[in-house]
């Protein structure tokens, strides 16, 4: 008896250690009430460790409790197991697969350094929650009081995460619920801000529509009144119906009271009689194929007058769908009487500017003309010593006589194209050959050059096409740009004294000429007012040349530009818009 006292006392503290143990497993939910599951595993697992003196323990938790999945190791400092803890969780997972009921109650795994004895158990009745496996290498292991302990340890951690997924559940509704009644709130201040701004918007809209129709009846009395005043009407023509509306200056224009029916035969029979098949033939294309209208007409109304009219207009569709020519019309005939009259100033300007240029240019035409005159004179003479010989040679006279009337010619010539250049005449339009009129222009002006040592350089193109314009005006802006260059050249008085003229093909539809001279250029500030009517740098200069020019060019559908040329001096250059025909045709 007494040699099994020693053997009873140590079961009895044994057990007495055991309860002690579930004591404090029992206890331990108290300590996580509240808790995150994170908390909870890693508290279990400590406290498995040391109180059933493991190797390791393993934790796993699946998703759905508030939190990603969570694996939780740890190690016993005071064991011989050499393995890093992630190193576990890789051995044990392959291992612990998803069906909890087809884990062993018990398997001996080789880990790191160890054969270790390893207890797989449920987080949850259907192993829901996760997994604890215990593991250690010793013999016996595990004792029957700890597989009590593990069970037991696995059902009060698995109480706890339960309560920490109602209360992670409990808050995220309660927090949800905060969220929506936050954001409904929101919504609807914001619902009664925006009521608040509509009401007040709507009486903004209202006040502005009574502001509208105020205004647009202000707008159509000034509309029907700016129309009066610049001659200008409007209309619409419905192609469904044929409906035609007028503003009230279209009637005045016509020459039709406001009550008559409006008809196109009404308004074709106001049209001049020549103009007429135009008239319907822009309207019926209009009317067919889309195509804008803009073409000018004369009227002929009941009281004899001719009236010319611009007309504009192109199709639209309104808010129904419905298509219709919208368009305006401008009575013209006093601007058509002020640009014929602008057209007279304009030739008698430019012919004053024609007649002072050859006044200026006296002592070249005298020379060229002076050179045939000699010619003819010393024909005569030597032909005279031929005739009064005792033997006259008739051959040497006859040759002497062609020559006399090659001169006369000559001299006939240079007058002629002087008295083109004086005589006032009205303008045509010809196919010119550009190169021939900067001949012509040199023709007058090769003196003047030549007098005042001026190398003169020239890079005519010869396959230039055909340009369409008067002969004498072209003449007159290259005689211009010429005297300019000269006198520029004569200011400067610089070492170098050179003019260049050059002509080709600009793009593929135009031709161009361009002069440049090694005069001082033209001051920065004077370069865009350089073709303003009478703006002038030079002494006594009218200051009409270079707008008599620019008029010239802009009439033959062209544009002039001048520029201070990179290499030093100024450059005038004009384009001009080729015709069809070549130098060839």
């Amino acid at each position: 008896m007494d040699a099994e006292a020693p053997k009873v006392a140590a079961e009895v503290k044994h057990l007495k250690a055991c309860i002690n143990d579930l004591m404090v497993v029992l206890a331990l939910p108290a300590i996580w009430s509240g808790g995150k599951p994170i908390q909870i595993v890693s508290n279990l697992a400590d406290v498995l460790l040391g109180m059933l003196r493991l190797d390791f323990i393993y934790v796993r938790l699946k998703d759905g409790v508030g939190e990603a999945p969570i694996e939780v190791v740890r190690v016993s400092q005071s064991r011989k197991l050499k393995v890093r803890p992630q190193e576990i969780g890789e051995a044990l997972t392959p291992w612990l697969g998803d069906d909890p009921y087809k884990w062993p109650p018990l398997v001996r795994r080789h880990i790191g350094n160890l054969d270790i004895s390893i207890v797989p158990l449920r987080l949850g009745i259907h192993g829901e929650l996760g997994a604890v496996a215990a593991g250690s290498r010793r013999a016996g292991f595990p004792e029957e009081t700890e597989k009590l302990l593990l069970s037991v340890a696995a059902n009060q951690a698995a109480i706890g995460l339960q309560e920490a997924r109602l209360l992670w559940r409990q808050e995220r509704v309660a927090t949800e619920l905060d969220q929506r009644v936050e954001r409904r709130t929101a919504e609807l201040a914001v619902a009664n801000e925006e009521l608040k701004k509509e009401i007040a918007e709507r009486r903004l809209a209202e006040e502005r529509l009574r502001l509208e129709q105020s205004e647009l009846k202000r707008s159509e009395a000034l509309l029907a009144e700016t129309q009066r005043l610049s001659s200008t009407g409007s209309f619409t023509r419905r192609l469904s119906t044929d409906e035609i509306t007028w503003s009230d200056e279209s009637y005045r224009i016509f020459q039709v009271e406001r009550t008559t029916p409006l008809t196109f035969e009404l308004i074709a029979s106001r049209v001049h009689p020549e103009d007429l098949p135009a008239f319907n033939e822009q309207f019926e294309r209009a009317r067919d194929d889309d195509s804008d209208v803009n073409f000018e007409f004369r009227l002929q109304l009941p009281d004899g007058q001719i009236r010319h009219v611009h007309v504009l207009a192109h199709r639209v569709k309104d808010e129904s769908g419905e298509e219709e020519i919208v368009g305006a019309l401008m009575d013209i005939s006093e601007a058509r009487k002020s640009q014929a009259a602008l057209d007279a100033t304009q030739n008698a300007l430019a012919h004053a500017n024609r007649t002072a240029t050859l006044a200026e240019i006296s002592a070249t035409i005298a020379h060229e003309v002076n050179q045939p005159l000699a010619a003819i004179v010393m024909s005569a003479h030597a032909s005279l010593q031929w005739l009064s010989r005792d033997d006259p040679n008739l051959a040497k006279v006859g040759h002497l006589t062609n020559q006399i009337m090659s001169d006369a010619r000559r001299a006939s010539d240079i007058v002629q194209r002087i008295r083109g250049i004086a005589t006032k005449h009205e303008p045509e339009r010809i196919p010119i050959d550009l190169n021939e009129i900067v001949e012509e222009a040199l023709l007058f002006m090769r003196h003047e050059v030549d007098s005042r040592s001026i190398k003169l350089s020239l890079k005519l193109d010869a396959g230039l096409p055909m340009v369409l314009g008067d002969r004498i005006q072209l003449q007159q802006v290259m005689v211009n740009l010429l005297v300019n260059s000269i006198h520029a050249i004569a200011q400067a008085d610089g070492p170098i004294r050179r003019i260049n003229l050059d002509t080709g093909a600009y793009k593929d539809d135009a031709v161009f000429f361009s002069i440049h001279d090694s005069g001082p250029g033209i001051a920065n500030e004077n370069l865009e007012h350089i073709f303003e009517s009478f703006f002038t740098t030079k002494k006594g200069g009218m200051g009409i040349g270079l707008a008599i020019c620019q008029s010239i060019i802009t009439a033959h559908c062209g544009s002039i530009a001048a520029s201070n040329h990179p290499d030093g001096g100024a450059q005038f250059r004009f384009v001009l818009p080729a015709t069809s025909a070549s130098l060839d045709g």
